[in-house]
C-alpha cells in the first residue's frame, strides 16, 4: 500500500470552504483505486477568526526579520515541522504531498531524495498583488510595504515550484503561467473534485 505523509494548509476534516473542498478531493481520489494509499495529514493550526487576523499582523512584521514573506511566514509553525519530522523518522512513506503553497518554506527541512509532489491551490503572489490593488488602489507607505512583500513572495515561491519540480495545480491557468515562470516543471491540472456520496444523495432526492 502506498503511504502519503500530507502536510496541509487546511484539516480535511472540515467543511469551511474551497480549499477544505479540494483538499477532501484530492484525499479521496488518492484513497480510492488505483492508488488505494493510505493518506496521514498534518494539518496547520486551527485559529479563530480573531486569531486569524492578528496573525497576519504578526507574520507581516516578522517576515521582516526572517526574510520569509508574509504568506509563508503565516503558515511558519516549528511545532508542525516536528511532527512532520518525527513521522518521518518514525514510519514510512512513499511520497511527501504539501498540501499548499505555503508550505513551500518546509522544503529544506524535508528528506534529500525523498519524493515530493506540491498541490498549488493558487498562485500566492498573483493572489496577493490582487489584494493589495484592491485594498490600496492609490500609492501609500502601507501599499508600498505590502508589495515589496509580495516580491519577495514570488521570487520565493517560484524558487519554491522549481526546487519541488512536481506540481498538481487545480487552475489550468495558473499551470500555463507556471509552465511559462519555470519551464522544467512536471505539472497536472486536477480541477476540484466533488464528492460522489453528495453527488448521488442529490440524485435520489
Amino acid at each position: 500500500m502506498m503511504r502519503i505523509l500530507m502536510p496541509s494548509i487546511v484539516d480535511p476534516a472540515f467543511q469551511w470552504g474551497g480549499a477544505w473542498t479540494a483538499t477532501r478531493g484530492i484525499v479521496n481520489l488518492l484513497r480510492a483505486s488505483p492508488f488505494n494509499a493510505e493518506v496521514v495529514s498534518v494539518p496547520a493550526r486551527d485559529l479563530s477568526w480573531q486569531a486569524h487576523r492578528a496573525r497576519r499582523y504578526v507574520s507581516l512584521a516578522q517576515s521582516l526579520v526572517s526574510g520569509l514573506p508574509a504568506k509563508f511566514q503565516f503558515q511558519h509553525s516549528h511545532e508542525m515541522l516536528a511532527r512532520v519530522m518525527r513521522l518521518l523518522r518514525s514510519q514510512e512513506f512513499h511520497l511527501i504531498l504539501l498540501n499548499g503553497s505555503d508550505l513551500l518554506w518546509m522544503l529544506p527541512h524535508l528528506p534529500q531524495g525523498s519524493a515530493r509532489i506540491l498541490v498549488a491551490h493558487n498562485i500566492e503572489h498573483l493572489l496577493y498583488a490582487d489584494q493589495i490593488q484592491f485594498q490600496y488602489p492609490r500609492p501609500s507607505l502601507q501599499k508600498a510595504l505590502l508589495l515589496r512583500d509580495r516580491t519577495r513572495l514570488r521570487l520565493q515561491e517560484l524558487d519554491g515550484l522549481r526546487a519541488i519540480g512536481n506540481v498538481v495545480f487545480l487552475s489550468a491557468q495558473d499551470e500555463a503561467y507556471a509552465r511559462r515562470e519555470c519551464p522544467q516543471l512536471f505539472t497536472m491540472t486536477v480541477p476540484p473534485l466533488m464528492n460522489v456520496a453528495l453527488i448521488r444523495s442529490v440524485l435520489r432526492k
